[in-house]
């Protein structure tokens, strides 16, 4: 049975799990104690959540050795994840940004696929102005004008 809504929000409105789900937003595996690192909780705390997490279908674990690993089930989950940080803007929270790290995530990042965070935003925003790109549902299109664009940045390099 896929949990509803209301679960998986519940599980992502954890702070610490929140930030546990953020650390592998890079498609990095990550271990339970770099995880425990990234939300800044115990590792028998970290455990408790990744049990909630995994079960939910929003992380995946692989075996290596002795060794488990962490990542994000699928880009649906960094989807998800994206737009709960794009819907929570730049608004001041009552909860401050854990680490540097978290800001920089907010700041760039490499997505699975795509780059994210206010930087990708603004890239996205400035190549859609300059009609070099439509975005799309399932991603963006490069159009004429911006084939041509690149053809003659790549011919100045």
């Amino acid at each position: 049975m896929t949990p509803h809504v209301a679960e998986i929000a519940n599980l992502v409105g954890d702070l610490a799990r929140a930030n546990i789900l953020l650390a592998p937003m890079d498609n990095r595996a990550l271990t339970a104690g770099e995880l425990a690192h990234a939300a800044r909780v115990s590792p028998q705390t970290t455990s408790f959540h990744l049990v909630k997490l995994t079960n939910a279908k929003l992380l995946q674990v692989t075996q290596q050795g002795r060794h488990r690993y962490y990542r994000l089930a699928s880009p649906l989950v960094a989807q998800m994840l994206e737009a709960v940080m794009v819907v929570a803007g730049d608004r001041l929270s009552r909860l401050r940004p854990l680490s540097k790290a978290s800001e920089d995530l907010r700041a760039a990042r490499r997505c699975y696929d795509h780059l994210a965070g206010r930087l990708g935003v603004a890239c996205a925003e400035a190549l859609t102005a300059r009609g070099f790109i439509i975005l799309e549902p399932e991603g963006a299109q490069l159009t004429p004008c911006g084939m041509d664009f690149l053809n003659d940045e790549l011919v100045r390099t």
